[in-house]
């Protein structure tokens, strides 16, 4: 292992792409729609906004979502899964080669982090509106209809992060580390 690749592993996603920049955020996301990015990118930026959702607890500034005793123990639940892979801490939601799916039961809890469609239909759709904005229209169609495993997830993260605060950057770093 050479020099630049031990000073890359040693820097965390956010410094590397510059995730504090709204334009790199936005481009992250069409990256990562587009099947583009290394899983242990995708599974640090879970990591992170999950992680900091549960340490701004009192930051009323925050615009993620409402903090209830459900959302969180299904939160804590995610966070179980954590791991630490060269010295990075991460979720692992997708696996390399090329996104692929990581744990069913982890996706699973996942899946219940987002708004339900029924209960909360606005942010709900807010996330798929989200992804279509940033795919296009007839790709998402496209890509649902052929329901690939790699793209399910992709979405699925793409959705979590979008209802986490990714593209505002909120949810990024922590206001209590940064301090």
């Amino acid at each position: 292992r050479n020099l630049f690749q031990s000073l890359l592993s040693a820097t965390s996603v956010v410094q590397r792409l510059r995730l504090t920049d709204n334009f790199q955020r936005w481009k992250y996301m069409q990256n990562l729609l587009d099947e583009e990015l290394p899983a242990e990118d995708v599974n640090e930026v879970v990591f992170l906004l999950l992680d900091n959702y549960l340490k701004e607890e009192d930051d009323e500034d925050l615009n993620a979502p409402e903090r209830s005793d459900e959302l969180l123990a299904v939160l804590n639940k995610v966070l179980d899964y954590e791991e630490e892979i060269e010295g990075k801490r991460i979720i692992p939601v997708v696996k390399n080669p090329g996104c692929l799916p990581g744990d069913g039961a982890l996706l699973d809890k996942i899946k219940e982090l987002l708004p339900d469609p029924v209960e909360n239909e606005d942010a709900h759709n807010s996330g798929w509106d989200t992804v279509r904005e940033i795919h296009g229209e007839a790709a998402v169609r496209y890509s649902n209809i052929e329901g690939r495993a790699e793209w399910n997830v992709v979405c699925l993260v793409a959705r979590l992060i979008t209802y986490f605060n990714f593209l505002t950057g909120d949810g990024l770093v922590s206001k209590k580390d940064s301090c």
